[in-house]
């Protein structure tokens, strides 16, 4: 049946969805648009659209066609990337003296919108095999959807664009589709990262003169391109950030897109991370309190002997519960402030004083040792150390160029006496000490293998 899809098309039975709504956030409000349209369709109409998945994404992989800045979707790619490469960029321009505008952009309804001509466009454009543009421009057309609320069911309704949540081949289209998007790099001047459709760039600068117009340039050009493909931006969810040492007063930009004004927001969130003028994390860390301390009520009671949970589950529970969250932050380790982490380590030492039911002014260097759980400060540098050490070996094409930049301007960066102050700086020298204590322990056991010979 597979191979007949390809040859004439998919059923019309493998193109009908099922639409369920799922809140966005948890509330029962009456406006569609608080909810998330999930399309529930054909078992082995997914099966077929995976085996075609599988060979786009080799296909595009294998030739390089997806651009480097893209993270999302995408195998031993993530969030992290993204967040360790602006957090980078920004942290060595602090540390230059200069200042850094960021705009995280938000395009409106960005997988509900895509054109499916210009998506077949993009594949002949990349020139994707004929068979596979086949079997999508079938899977695209004549395509149908209700809404099931409860038990009730709307009126079939075609669908005439978009790549609907629910689709097993929907993302990788997307990010075929946004793959030419407009972006900005330009060594030590702007930077831009993009995952699936969260755009975020950023322009360094040491006078706001220098660089308004290159900002309304970028811009426009992005607008230009939006509007060529049917997207559009919205400019109220959009906003821009001033980072420097001294924050962003006394420097006005006007930035607009479809002559909308973007708004300033000190306290922009991108990924999930709450980013702050001066790039020290402390509203982040603040709200990443406040839910830690709401999950530790579940850690208490469960810890309640009623439950007869053993200790190492627990751990277990704590690690996914709270750990997890903590340590989607790692990246920050080199930038937040010793009484911020202390924040979160509090809490990490009341969950481990409740699982073990220690007193609660039990000494702090005794906790760890009894539950394999090292403190967060450690957590953050060896998360970094592997991320990095992953991202070297995948030949990760978007941070290791970002490595070699750090690596050619370190004395740059760290003249001013900022030394260890970016996410990369302690990531390094961990490598780095890792392979110098390999390459010495090597060296001594041949060494004694040698000497007893």
């Amino acid at each position: 049946m597979i191979n007949l899809s390809l040859d004439v098309g998919l059923p019309k039975a493998w193109k009908s969805a099922t639409i369920t709504m799922i809140p966005k956030k948890e509330t029962n409000s009456s406006n569609d648009a608080d909810y998330r349209p999930i399309s529930l369709l054909s078992c082995i109409g997914k099966l077929a659209e995976r085996i075609i998945k599988n060979r786009l994404y080799s296909y595009l992989e294998s030739n390089k066609l997806l651009i480097n800045a893209q993270s999302g979707f995408r195998n031993f790619r993530c969030t992290a990337d993204n967040l360790l490469a602006m957090t980078q960029k920004i942290q060595e321009a602090l540390n230059r003296g200069k200042k850094v505008l960021g705009i995280n952009f938000d395009i409106s309804k960005a997988f509900d919108k895509v054109w499916h001509s210009g998506v077949i466009y993009k594949l002949i454009y990349l020139k994707v095999p004929m068979y596979i543009i086949r079997f999508i421009k079938s899977f695209l057309t004549d395509r149908t959807f209700r809404v099931k609320i409860n038990d009730i069911y709307s009126e079939p309704h075609p669908v005439t664009c978009s790549v609907p949540q629910g689709f097993v081949l929907g993302p990788l289209l997307f990010l075929i589709y946004i793959n030419d998007i407009c972006l900005t790099h330009d060594l030590n001047k702007s930077f831009s990262a993009l995952f699936a459709d969260d755009l975020s760039s950023i322009f360094i600068f040491k006078k706001p003169g220098h660089i308004r117009n290159k900002i309304k340039a970028y811009l426009e050009s992005l607008v230009a391109w939006l509007f060529k493909w049917r997207l559009k931006m919205n400019a109220k969810k959009c906003c821009f950030t001033i980072y420097s040492q001294g924050g962003g007063n006394g420097l006005d930009f006007d930035l607009r897109l479809n002559e909308e004004s973007i708004p300033y927001n000190p306290n922009p969130v991108f990924l999930g991370i709450t980013f702050d003028e001066y790039l020290c994390f402390n509203s982040h860390f603040e709200n990443l309190r406040t839910r830690a301390l709401k999950r530790l009520n579940i850690i208490k009671i469960f810890c309640h002997k009623s439950w007869h949970i053993n200790k190492k589950t627990l751990i277990n529970i704590y690690r996914a519960l709270i750990g997890s969250i903590f340590d989607y932050s790692f990246f920050t380790a080199a930038c937040v402030a010793p009484t911020n982490l202390g924040l979160i380590q509090r809490i990490q030492n009341r969950a481990i004083r409740c699982i073990y039911k220690l007193k609660w002014d039990s000494p702090t260097n005794e906790l760890f040792p009894t539950s394999g759980v090292i403190f967060i400060r450690e957590r953050f540098f060896q998360l970094s150390a592997r991320h990095l050490a992953k991202a070297i070996k995948r030949a990760n094409p978007f941070i290791c160029p970002l490595i070699s930049e750090y690596i050619r301007s370190w004395s740059a960066i760290t003249a001013r006496g900022h030394k260890m102050s970016t996410p990369l700086c302690y990531s390094t020298a961990l490598i780095a000490i890792t392979y110098a204590c390999i390459v010495v322990m090597k060296m001594s056991v041949f060494c004694f293998i040698v000497f007893f010979k």
